[in-house]
């Protein structure tokens, strides 16, 4: 893949960047938990009232993000606890989208999944050697065995596999939309008349800013040309 470009990492670039999902979502639902760029976290009950259940909640969110310009790729788990709808959404594909663990199946769900899920390589290594293949047969061996041999990393390892994450969802109000797209509508010349010409809708974004009690500390600004080599400024 020849035109491949590797970035180095920037919690900053992700973090904007997965601003357009949110934005995409905000129509449909007001408040969301950011566990981290790429992963989206809601509480179901309110939703499934608005929507008129579990299953329609998941076809709004799908709907709201199949139909952004964006081309996002998405997948959507629903369960009792944050650890189990995460399992569930990587159970997907793009085909089907949506999966839904039925209110007090999380540990029945998440008995056949293998360790490796867990986010912890020195317990997953361990169990792995000591014949520990599956979160089902982790749970076998109690809460009080694994809080012997890794501690409060245990008792997490525990929870986690016998369904009962209790992670707390912080809610947040969506992100204010800051980026305006400005085409014209002939070719321009001169300074004065871009200036003019942008001036309307610079004054609505800033108003769209000032109103939802945002405050501006930079901009870039992207100019197209019909060469096809845009001219960036920040």
């Amino acid at each position: 893949c020849p035109g491949l470009s590797v970035l180095p990492d920037s919690p900053e670039r992700n973090r904007r960047v997965f601003d357009q999902v949110l934005l995409a979502l905000q129509d449909t639902v007001s408040q969301h938990t950011l566990v981290e760029p790429g992963m989206l976290a809601f509480g179901a009950r309110g939703l499934s009232r608005f929507y008129g259940g579990e299953e329609a909640s998941a076809i709004a969110l799908v709907s709201a993000l199949s139909s952004s310009e964006q081309g996002f790729h998405y997948r959507v788990g629903i369960s009792d606890d944050l650890f189990s709808a995460v399992m569930a959404a990587q159970q997907t594909d793009p085909a089907h989208p949506i999966s839904i663990v039925e209110s007090g199946a999380s540990s029945a769900f998440l008995a056949g999944l293998p360790i490796s899920v867990l986010d912890d390589a020195r317990a997953v290594s361990l169990l792995s050697r000591l014949g520990v293949n599956t979160l089902g047969e982790c749970v076998a061996l109690g809460e009080s065995a694994l809080r012997e041999r890794f501690g409060t990393a245990g008792e997490q390892i525990y929870r986690l596999a016998s369904g009962r994450d209790g992670t707390w969802l912080s809610p947040h109000n969506s992100p204010v939309d800051t980026s305006e797209s400005i085409a014209l509508l002939e070719p321009l010349h001169l300074i004065d008349q871009l200036a003019f010409s942008i001036r309307h809708a610079t004054e609505n974004y800033h108003r769209r800013l000032f109103s939802a009690g945002v405050v501006c500390t930079r901009v870039r600004i992207t100019i197209g040309f019909d060469s096809g080599q845009p001219y960036v400024r920040t």
